[in-house]
């Protein structure tokens, strides 16, 4: 049964919009972002705010996407995944982000219990600069430019291996890393399976892209809110179920909504599958197996290495910051 569908998926990896870049090229593809991200964190770009100077990388990263396509001799958009899907394929995407914000509140409340005066820091450089600014940094652009290179570049080449299991997994942690903070990785492992299960199970980038986005937004969006109509109006009307861990009964609710929320993303996953009619595609994300291709290169562990790295002195330092605050 695992070799059936294995064929099936190799198949539509292999043809027309489901066609990636090779393995060890879309792993350089990978390094390449890691390398320009950790040059933008130290060099900064002059007379540019930070907002704008993240989009100048992002387009070296789409030239770059471009050669290697015609080294490979594909399509951008067949290699990356810029195909349509359906509208309701969309709105039950919508469904999707409701349900894993209840999930996301949950674990970042446990990664504030780890990681407190991180969090808060990193909440204030995220969002300053003002609503339009933090609005276009923080949601239009990491919500396309991160899809395009982690969903659109690993995730459709790790797809041609048959290897899907494995492909959703690894990119969940690659995403995870690529943030290079403690307080949003464990939270991103956790979005990042459900956005490369989108891509699976659409073969397209723009469910992801619309998640992505949903999920950033509201950021900036209730820091607005807060500053207009106060914390408690935010808490009340947008985050009703999303109380933390301070105490027992908030603590309840939280992890309620986080498993009722989970539910919902499981079935709203499935619908999609049936809707795209991609049910293998689910089963052998569920059961594993496939094709017998590495994932893991040598420019993949560079990659790896120095994100790790980056997290963990970035983490230190800034927790060494706030105590001597």
């Amino acid at each position: 049964m695992k070799e059936e569908i294995y064929t099936s998926v190799s198949d539509t990896g292999n043809s027309g919009m489901g066609k990636g870049l090779s393995v060890k090229r879309a792993n350089r593809f990978f390094l390449c972002y890691t390398l320009l991200s950790t040059a933008f964190m130290f060099i900064p770009i002059p007379f540019l705010p930070q907002t704008w100077a993240s989009l100048v990388y992002y387009i070296i990263m789409v030239i770059i996407a471009l050669a290697f396509c015609r080294k490979e001799g594909i399509r951008l958009g067949s290699a990356f995944g810029f195909r349509r899907v359906r509208l309701l394929t969309l709105l039950t995407t919508v469904v999707i982000y409701i349900g894993m914000h209840q999930v996301s509140h949950l674990v970042s409340s446990l990664t504030n219990l780890l990681f407190p005066s991180f969090l808060e820091m990193a909440g204030k450089q995220l969002l300053g600069g003002g609503f339009w600014v933090s609005f276009v940094g923080v949601a239009l652009i990491p919500a396309f430019f991160e899809e395009f290179v982690v969903r659109g570049s690993m995730v459709s080449s790790y797809m041609r291996t048959g290897r899907l299991r494995a492909s959703v997994l690894l990119t969940a942690l690659l995403f995870g890393l690529m943030h290079i903070n403690a307080t949003q990785f464990f939270y991103s492992i956790i979005m990042g399976i459900v956005l490369a299960l989108l891509f699976v199970l659409t073969d397209s980038i723009w469910p992801g892209i619309l998640f992505h986005f949903l999920n950033n937004a509201m950021a900036p969006l209730s820091e607005l809110l807060a500053e207009r109509f106060g914390d408690e109006f935010v808490q009340r009307t947008i985050f009703p179920l999303s109380r933390g861990l301070s105490d027992p009964k908030s603590a309840l609710i939280t992890v309620i909504s986080a498993v009722v929320g989970l539910l919902v993303t499981v079935i709203c996953l499935y619908l999609i599958a049936r809707f795209e009619r991609s049910e293998d595609k689910l089963r052998l994300c569920i059961r594993g197996g496939g094709g017998k291709e590495k994932l893991v290169t040598p420019a993949l562990v560079i990659s790896i290495v120095i994100l790790v790295v980056l997290t963990v002195a970035l983490t230190i330092a800034v927790t060494i910051r706030m105590q001597s605050m």
